[in-house]
């Protein structure tokens, strides 16, 4: 009996000890597998926590260690209201009450607090755990962070926002459509713009809204044409403009929808309303084309540059001073319109519109400026032809409506002639004040001359008679020839002074040119008789002219007395007249001494003489002068021809057969004043 109860305790024992050492093996296989399960949960990316029914944190991953900033250490045991701000414990606890409430899964959105101590968003994803009597024992929760991804949908939204309103801002019209040209948005300018019906929007298709607006087009076959081929050729850009059918002109412009690896995803169409401004661009090409015009046809040189100095007119004035047509300037830059003036680009007057006078004087030491307006003069030396010029030039800047420069204009005005003549201008009025001067030398020396020589020629006659003496005699018959030629030549310069003056119209007579002539002949006739001379006279005797019958009496006095004295003895003198239309030329010819070439261009000169070597008395050198100037006075013409010396001469005179010459005389007078 004692055996055998040994016997069983040694058996108990033995079951005991083999009982033993199987429970240590299942303790060693349980904490293997626990660790194993606690690796697997390591591995998970995402925060996983279990937590027991009293609320406690039993267990955690790494993530979750990382995520919150607690070791698990820290974590084992203890509640949310003993790790959290009491607003997320609270919220926390809440949420695992009602899973417990009702087991199984649970998912909800919250914060929790970052390791960094800021509040992140992330969905729990939890669900209850139970024992082998299916008794609830806790609960197991994974954490997925959603901050980023909230804060991209409310980037994404922002810029929905954004661009719709963008687009409804838009003065375009914007139609949005996708791969399959069905409508994703139209904003409101572009249902205003084509007048679209409400009832076509509402079913979102492309095709409708397509074929209405098409219906708009003042070429509806084109429009569709290019739609149909934008569609097709999906990676095409394109801008073009439209013409409506009501006279709208829109600027059509249109983009692929792409993704950055190329995916095409539809194509945006934007449609803007030009038709003012196509209005307003004709009506400024117009006026621009106006003022081309008015600068083409300007008399003065005129050129205009843009703000980048490019040749933008180039009219008719400056191309035939410069010889450069439009083609070979317009458009183009680098002082090109100063070469045709210096030979060379240089900046020039339109070049230094805003400059200071005091830097631009150094060129131009003449210039002025009147407001933002040059004025100068230029000599440039050889000037295309080698000529040396002057240049009046005026450059002004050309302003928008906001005064911003954007190019200037600058005319220039040849004044070498204007120069030459002021110049000449200057000699004449020098001229004419010496011979003023001389004139009224001339008259107080005539007048002057006149009263001693009187008493003189009164006297000499009277002491010849009381002289006995044939020497003394003839001494005084030379005294009194002496006198009797500076009488005349008192008398032919007084004569010369008074022709200065022009004819007024009642000092015109009609005159029979036959009766002038044989008058002056009898007043020669002695002379004629004594060298042996014929004289013949061919006129008409119904030949009449308008003069002033002293000065024409004068004037053939003059012809003839040279011709008589010129002639060689028994020699002929002609006079003719002859009819033109309004003119009667007169010809007086002797066959004496003649020209030179030289002598033709001087002989109507004051006081010229062919001969300087022959001091003829009787002669004073201003016969022929005082015939230049009753011919003048008379509105006609006079010259002198001779084929040689020896070989006579002619000297040929025009006046007007009618009155015109006295209506002449009359409108010159009126405009002499």
């Amino acid at each position: 009996m004692v055996l055998s109860l040994f016997a069983i305790l040694a058996i108990f024992t033995t079951i005991m000890a083999l009982l033993g050492r199987e429970i240590q093996k299942i303790g060693r296989k349980n904490e293997q597998q626990l660790k194993f399960q606690q690796t697997l949960i390591d591995t998970i990316p995402s925060p996983v926590f279990c937590k027991d029914t009293a609320f406690r944190y039993t267990g955690c991953n790494k993530a979750f260690e990382s995520y919150i900033g607690y070791s698990k250490d820290e974590l084992l045991g203890k509640t949310a209201d003993e790790l959290w701000p009491k607003e997320l414990a609270d919220h926390y606890l809440q949420q695992d009450r009602l899973l417990f409430e009702n087991p199984g899964l649970q998912c909800y959105e919250g914060a929790t607090r970052f390791a960094d101590g800021t509040v992140r968003d992330v969905i729990f994803n939890k669900a209850t755990f139970d024992d082998n009597t299916g008794s609830v024992q806790g609960l197991v929760g994974v954490m997925l962070d959603i901050t980023d991804r909230k804060r991209a949908e409310e980037a994404v939204a922002f810029q929905n926002i954004l661009l719709s309103t963008q687009q409804e801002a838009s003065i375009d019209g914007i139609l949005v459509v996708n791969e399959n040209a069905e409508i994703l948005s139209i904003n409101r300018r572009f249902i205003e713009i084509m007048g679209i019906p409400a009832h076509l929007l509402e079913e979102k298709e492309d095709e409708p809204v397509l074929a209405y607006v098409t219906t708009l087009m003042a070429d509806p076959r084109q429009f569709q044409e290019k739609v149909r081929y934008l569609y097709e050729h999906r990676l095409e850009f394109s801008r073009d403009e439209l013409s409506l059918c009501d006279g709208k002109t829109l600027d059509r412009y249109t983009v692929p929808l792409l993704s950055p690896d190329g995916r095409y995803y539809g194509r945006l169409w934007s449609f803007r309303d030009i038709t003012e401004r196509k209005a307003a661009e004709e009506e400024t090409k117009n006026t621009c084309q106006e003022l081309l015009d008015i600068i083409e046809f300007l008399p003065d040189a005129t050129f205009v540059v843009d703000k980048d100095k490019r040749v933008i007119a180039w009219n008719r004035a400056i191309e035939k001073m410069t010889g450069l047509n439009k083609e070979a300037v317009m458009g183009k830059g680098n002082n090109v319109y100063s070469t045709p003036f210096y030979g060379e680009p240089r900046p020039i007057l339109i070049d230094l519109v805003d400059e200071a006078l005091d830097v631009i004087s150094g060129d131009y030491p003449a210039i002025t400026r009147e407001g933002r307006t040059l004025f100068t003069e230029a000599f440039v030396p050889s000037f295309r032809t080698g000529d040396n010029r002057f240049f009046w030039a005026t450059a002004s800047p050309l302003l928008d409506t906001h005064g911003k420069m954007v190019g200037a204009i600058e005319s220039i005005r040849d004044i070498t002639e204007y120069k030459r003549a002021g110049e000449e201008k200057l000699r004449l009025e020098s001229q004419l004040s010496h011979t003023q001067i001389m004139e009224t030398l001339l008259v107080r020396l005539g007048h002057d001359l006149k009263t001693p020589l009187t008493p003189l020629l009164m006297l000499l006659p009277l002491i010849k008679n009381r002289i006995s003496d044939p020497e003394t005699k003839k001494m005084v018959d030379m005294c009194s020839e002496n006198i009797n030629c500076i009488k005349a030549l008192a008398e032919k310069n007084k004569m010369f002074v008074s022709l200065v003056s022009s004819i007024k119209p009642y000092e015109y007579q009609n005159v029979t040119l036959v009766s002038a002539v044989e008058e002056c002949l009898a007043e020669s006739v002695d002379t004629i008789a004594t060298k042996g001379l014929s004289c013949q006279v061919s006129i008409e005797p119904s030949i009449v002219v308008p003069a002033v019958p002293e000065q024409l009496k004068e004037l053939l006095c003059n012809l003839i007395s040279n011709a008589v004295r010129y002639s060689p003895k028994q020699g002929v003198i002609y006079i003719t007249a002859y009819l033109h239309a309004e003119t009667v030329s007169v010809s007086v010819r002797d066959e004496g001494v003649g020209l030179t070439m030289d002598h033709l261009e001087h002989i109507f000169d004051e006081f010229y003489k062919a001969d300087e070597s022959r001091h003829e008395r009787g002669t004073s050198g201003l016969g022929l002068s005082i015939c230049k100037r009753i011919v003048r006075n008379h509105h006609g013409r006079i010259w002198a021809e001779s084929a040689g010396l020896g070989q006579g001469t002619t000297i040929v005179f025009t006046l007007h057969q009618h009155s015109n010459a006295m209506q002449h005389s009359e409108k010159e007078t009126v405009t002499n004043g």
